[in-house]
């Protein structure tokens, strides 16, 4: 069986300490505390096992973000700990809930839409850290591959509490792009530390959903694509589900400063001689109070944030453009109806004019209506089916073809697309944007085709760097061919079987 080693990122991550004797140093304090005991650079951590797998969870790798730090980019622990007790799920990141109105939808598709925006209940500033989860009988001299799993949320929301890896055992003033950079310095600790969790440093594959998607691209053109580490690569793959590069404004545009001012304004900073010291000193109660308002979680068509500083000096399609990348193998998909979830924040929208008048505020236009293919049904308010499509087109889709068509195809080492359609006839949301999630992680539950081979699929790229490296029973034969300038087509993980086509997704509403 092959094995992964997985790590759920929270914000990011710790770091590592000399590989000493590793048997003989901890042998006795495993023993002693019946529990499993790894070295970082930082120190111990004891973590837990369950079933099958070893867990350690909430171990810090940053300087908690709390004031001073509150909007700096992330610094290295600077006092380390003998034992850091990493059994317990850590807080999440703060955040807000979004006021959705499930009103005359039907219990299940109102489950779901409940589920998706749930707020966690425990949130703290304090959450710079990396989850890790390894097979039983895993040690440090494993050298498994490496999957760092990092989640969605719209960069505005999101904890690791509902992505448990225990089933994929195969297993200015520097305030700009701080979770990028958080993500950057966790993936520094996968390198410094994840021998001693059993993993293989060479092997590391990143992978994330949404915004996570859109993070792991951004991390192919930080530094112009330069992922180099201590003399080898921070990773060597890369999975971008339901997300990739957008068309975006830049840190320091016009949108951004009106947001920033919003902030500053509404914590009591205006007055100021330094907007951004204040900011970081006022008490997190007031700083929250501010930033809620200003988060962009609900304008689906609202300005977007295209980061541009010393980190990424040029916009990520320039960056592509010129060949600024890191030449990774890839695998990139979106779901088939990528705007039907999104759209019940846009509920207030229920005239032609209105829906003109987003889209024209927003990045363009899509003439088709989402759920595809279903004639009038599903029209769960006025102009839903209209926005459900532009918000699928213009969000996801449009970014996924501009990207592999335009950019990407035979400038990567390989690269394999893919669309979902698995969830056709159920419900009004059918194959939606984060059903993927489910599919991905909750396998117990779970035994359809759309689970197992997709599981296939990715264990086999992870090992590999090959989808189809490894010929498994659930993959039913079906060869993922990549995509290629002369050869754009698509695998289309169905409900009772996958297919190969063309990629010809949308292509009257793009």
């Amino acid at each position: 069986m092959f094995r992964l080693l997985y790590l759920a990122l929270l914000v990011l991550s710790t770091t590592a300490q000399d590989d000493v004797s590793l048997d003989e140093d901890l042998s006795s304090l495993r023993s002693r505390l019946g529990a499993p005991i790894a070295r970082t650079t930082d120190g111990l951590v004891s973590g837990k096992t369950v079933g099958m797998v070893v867990s350690w969870f909430g171990i810090p790798y940053a300087e908690p973000p709390i004031p001073p730090n509150r909007l700096s980019a992330p610094r290295r622990l600077r006092r380390g700990y003998r034992l850091f007790n990493a059994t317990a799920p850590p807080a999440a990141c703060p955040q807000f809930g979004l006021p959705i109105d499930t009103t005359g939808l039907s219990d299940n598709v109102a489950l779901i839409v409940r589920n998706i925006v749930v707020t966690p209940r425990r949130m703290s500033e304090d959450c710079l850290t990396v989850n890790v989860q390894r097979p039983v009988g895993a040690t440090h001299r494993s050298r498994l591959p490496v999957l760092v799993w990092i989640y969605g949320g719209g960069f505005e929301s999101g904890d690791i509490s509902r992505y448990d890896g225990r089933d994929i055992e195969v297993a200015a003033g520097g305030a700009s792009n701080l979770g990028l950079r958080d993500q950057r310095l966790a993936l520094e600790w996968v390198q410094d530390n994840i021998r001693s969790f059993g993993g293989d440093p060479r092997k590391v594959t990143i992978w994330g959903e949404s915004a996570g998607a859109a993070s792991v691209f951004a991390q192919t053109v930080i530094n112009r694509g330069d992922n180099r580490y201590k003399g080898g690569r921070l990773f060597r793959a890369a999975i971008q589900n339901s997300g990739g590069p957008s068309a975006s404004s830049a840190v320091d545009s016009a949108a951004s400063q009106a947001s920033y001012d919003a902030i500053v304004r509404d914590a009591g900073c205006a007055n100021t001689t330094h907007t951004l010291s204040c900011l970081r000193a006022v008490p997190y109660e007031t700083y929250a109070a501010a930033v809620n308002p200003a988060s962009g979680a609900a304008r689906v068509f609202g300005p977007g944030f295209e980061p541009t500083d010393d980190f990424m000096p040029v916009s990520s399609i320039d960056a592509i453009r010129a060949g600024d990348f890191s030449r990774v193998p890839l695998i990139q998909g979106t779901q088939e109806e990528e705007g039907t979830l999104n759209s019940f924040r846009l509920g207030g929208i229920n005239s032609t004019e209105m829906v003109v008048d987003s889209i024209a505020r927003g990045r363009g236009a899509s003439p088709p209506k989402s759920p595809f293919g279903t004639g009038a049904k599903f029209e769960l308010y006025p102009q839903y089916k209209r926005l459900s499509a532009a918000v699928g087109d213009i969000g996801q889709q449009f970014g996924r073809r501009s990207y592999n068509n335009n950019l990407m195809a035979d400038r990567l080492p390989a690269l394999w697309s893919y669309v979902a359609t698995y969830n056709r006839g159920q419900s009004a949301l059918r194959t939606y944007h984060g059903s993927d999630v489910g599919t991905n992680f909750n396998f117990r539950n779970s035994s359809g085709l759309p689970v197992v081979s997709g599981q296939a699929y990715y264990i086999s790229f992870v090992n590999n760097l090959d989808p189809n490296g490894i010929r498994w029973p659930a993959t039913a034969n079906v060869v993922w061919p990549k995509f290629t300038r002369d050869n754009k087509v698509i695998l289309n993980f169905g409900p009772e079987v996958n297919e190969v086509q063309p990629d010809t997704l949308q292509t009257g509403g793009l």
